[in-house]
């Protein structure tokens, strides 16, 4: 009886998987490509460098990578799935573009700063950022949700698919929407806005722009916010 109770407290012991921390030291980056389903928590601290908080067997299959001026993030294989949470803390100086794809969720309470900002969303993720920029563009596809504060001159929206752009708070003079699907975008336009809408997309604006340029059709409609 002692013996088969060690065995099952052998064999707990070798399925048990033990929580990891790691840190790697980055050269400097400029972007970032973050593909799969990581919690990421971005920080502006001036440094270049990534701590990992994951299962101990995942760790090693995260891959973290610098690539010209691009942080690349991504697991190692592909048919990998990880059963608990990799959580991502990335630190930066200065960000000017990011390519977000798969399930993650991405966060940043610092204020990110550039001329042109860019940022590509496909899948479902989440990803909530404070942009001051003087021109940003955004193209999602897929399921994703974007939520921005912060204000730029200028920006550009292309949406397909159903997801969702909440930039109610993000001041902006002249923006351009462009959402097919059901993608959603909420969004400020002060001076100026181009909408157009296809399927069952729609926009819904705040401000008094003096030009509003909307087109249209099927189940799509640009509105207002009340």
């Amino acid at each position: 009886m002692r013996k088969i109770g060690v065995l099952v407290l052998g064999l707990l012991i070798a399925g048990q998987v033990w929580a990891g921390e790691e840190t790697r030291e980055l050269s400097s980056f400029s972007s970032l490509d973050i593909g799969g389903a990581f919690k990421v928590t971005l920080k502006k601290t001036g440094k270049h460098r990534v701590f990992i908080d994951a299962d101990d067997n995942v760790i090693d299959r995260i891959r973290t990578e610098v690539v010209g001026s691009t942080l690349k993030v991504y697991i190692k294989d592909n048919n990998f799935r990880s059963n608990g949470p990799m959580n991502l803390t990335i630190e930066f100086s200065s960000i000017n573009g990011m390519d977000l794809s798969g399930a993650s969720t991405v966060v940043c309470d610092d204020v990110i700063t550039a001329s042109t900002f860019e940022l590509e969303v496909s899948g479902a993720g989440s990803t909530r950022l404070i942009v001051e920029a003087d021109r940003l563009r955004a193209d999602m596809t897929g399921a994703g949700t974007l939520t921005l504060r912060g204000k730029a001159r200028e920006q550009v929206i292309d949406i397909t698919g159903a997801g969702s752009y909440n930039a109610e708070d993000f001041d902006c003079d002249y923006t351009e929407v462009e959402s097919s699907g059901a993608g959603t975008a909420r969004v400020v336009a002060n001076k100026e806005l181009r909408a157009e809408c296809s399927g069952a997309g729609s926009v819904r604006y705040k401000g008094n722009p003096q030009k509003v340029y909307a087109d249209s059709n099927g189940a799509g409609s640009v509105k207002r916010m009340n």
